[in-house]
């Protein structure tokens, strides 16, 4: 179903088929170019099969691998064990590099633009127990911040150097009533390029100026059980709730609902994505235990578009591209 008297703004154009299990984690390159993938594949280790949980480097035109990088590479070089490990987030802090988080408390930066010779640094953050998940960065892209539970870790790289000289700028602890721990992070440009909001499990939504460490902004929405989102005019949160399968849309000031979206066989996280070149409104596209993306207009009730994958598996990770931003003029 679509808008009547208008076009389809989704259609499918492709399936790119190489991990063999769930796949956890996806990210553009900022130009729009490459698109990195976190999975398992199956590869050969001493002329046996072996499952590997592995980062895939794909470039988009070609729908090809460019390069991968399988976590045992940590241990064969590092001495790192890598038993039961996994990467668990993944970022571009340029076109060629990434920065990754595991399941044991490491950021592991790649280069991917040495190709016969990937060069990777490693940084511990201290414990090998906990995950490192929600990388991202801020706007200007010079501060990175990542979550360790309920606590926030905010750091820099140097220019031409690696993670393991990266220097912590700020802890952000839970504070007060246990919040559980971090569901979202979400850079506030709009309020300033070192405001940065942390919506915890429990509902707690904080907005920190990381340079000050200092409380901005607080609200409380309910508990976060499933995942959530700013929405890109970054006045609004959606939230949505594995419980009630649907998502639900609060101000930001003042924790109040706008909006319901409801889908039987929604599952994994919402994604918004800002169509400022068609309509200057957004919509929220989620995906299905069905192999099926759902997108709705959130000014509309209905309709919405139905875009329909070739095999009947969930949709657990979403990711968005928008190429005409970072076009270079001819």
């Amino acid at each position: 179903m679509h808008p009547p008297h208008s076009r389809r703004l989704f259609a499918l154009r492709s399936v790119l088929t190489r991990h063999i299990g769930i796949v956890n984690d996806l990210q553009f390159s900022p130009d729009g170019a490459s698109l990195a993938s976190l999975g398992t594949t199956l590869r050969l280790l001493n002329s046996k099969p072996s499952v590997s949980h592995e980062v895939c480097l794909w470039d988009v035109k070609s729908r090809k691998v460019l390069a991968s990088f399988p976590i045992y590479y940590l241990e064969s070089s590092l001495g790192i064990d890598t038993h039961n490990v996994f990467f668990s987030s993944l970022l571009f802090i340029s076109r060629t590099q990434l920065l990754l988080g595991t399941t044991n408390g490491l950021l592991v930066q790649l280069d991917f633009g040495y190709f016969h010779n990937m060069r990777f640094n490693v940084r511990s953050l201290g414990n090998s127990s906990i995950e490192v998940c929600h990388l991202t960065r801020s706007p200007d892209a010079t501060v990175f911040a990542c979550s360790l539970d309920d606590d926030v870790i905010v750091f820099s790289i140097p220019k031409r150097s690696s993670v393991e000289s990266m220097r912590v700028i700020q802890t952000i602890r839970s504070q007060g009533e246990k919040a559980g721990s971090v569901a979202i992070l979400h850079w506030m440009a709009s309020i300033s390029p070192s405001a940065l909001l942390i919506g915890q499990r429990k509902g707690c939504i904080n907005i920190w100026d990381v340079q000050t460490a200092t409380q901005l902004r607080h609200c409380r929405v309910p508990a976060i059980i499933g995942a959530g989102q700013v929405i890109y005019n970054e006045k609004h949160i959606a939230i949505y709730n594995t419980a009630s399968f649907s998502t639900e849309v609060f101000t930001l000031d003042g924790g109040i609902k706008i909006r319901s979206v409801w889908q039987e066989d929604v599952s994994g996280p919402g994604l918004f994505l800002p169509l400022l070149h068609i309509a200057e409104q957004s919509c929220i596209v989620l995906g299905s235990h069905s192999g099926k993306a759902y997108i709705h207009y959130i000014a509309k009730e209905e309709p919405y578009e139905v875009l329909k994958t070739k095999d009947p598996y969930p949709i657990l990770c979403l990711a968005v591209s928008y190429p005409w931003f970072w076009a270079k003029p001819r």
